[in-house]
């Protein structure tokens, strides 16, 4: 099974349960300590809640810059030479998008995987090729070859030195909207690059 996949398994939630005590008793009721081994049992119990509650939304927030970098990896390796380039938008509220589909009687493939499909129409001699596709927050397929019109965010950091293009402008504007959870790309020019809150996040960083 491709390695994206791993997070579906139920690897994320598990790993999120671990750092949960494992007594049954109430929210409000802290640990003890032979109820907590896996925390740092020299800070107060108020604590040692706050910071589980902390790591866990920093998990849930993580997982779907990991997710998103891993497939635009996987896209990549496995596209030929005809690539060209692709976009990639997560979102929960396709109402809250500034979208418009560029072939609006295209259907999804039913029985291809999201890398399978992502693929096929990043090819140059494919009608979908184009635009930006979105994804469910739980990296399902959702549209095809949108058209994506965020507004412009003035005073984004970007890096002179490199040859940036729309997408690429359009993925990091397009981040900021409240209605994307994470957005990304991938050029034949310069590689994978995701975003989140209207920056680039380094690989290394997620």
């Amino acid at each position: 099974m491709p390695s994206i996949y791993r997070f579906f398994s139920g690897t994320g939630s598990s790993e999120a349960a671990r750092l949960r005590p494992t007594s049954r008793r109430s929210a409000s009721s802290a640990p003890t300590a032979e109820e907590a081994p896996d925390y740092a049992l020299t800070r107060d119990s108020s604590q040692l809640r706050l910071d589980v509650t902390v790591n866990e939304m920093r998990r849930a927030k993580l997982m779907p810059i990991n997710l998103l970098r891993e497939l635009l990896h996987d896209v990549h390796r496995h596209a030929d030479r005809s690539f060209s380039g692709i976009g990639i938008l997560v979102s929960g509220n396709l109402g809250g998008l500034p979208i418009v589909p560029l072939r609006p009687l295209a259907a999804i493939p039913p029985l291809q995987s999201t890398r399978e499909t992502l693929v096929a129409v990043s090819d140059l001699a494919h009608e979908l090729h184009d635009g930006f596709h979105i994804l469910s927050p739980d990296f399902r397929l959702i549209r095809l070859s949108q058209y994506f019109s965020p507004p412009i965010v003035f005073g984004l950091r970007t890096d002179p030195k490199r040859r940036l293009g729309g997408r690429y402008m359009a993925g990091l504007f397009g981040s900021a909207l409240p209605d994307v959870l994470v957005s990304g790309i991938v050029s034949a020019t310069y590689g994978v690059a995701v975003f989140e809150d209207g920056r680039e996040v380094p690989a290394g960083h997620d």
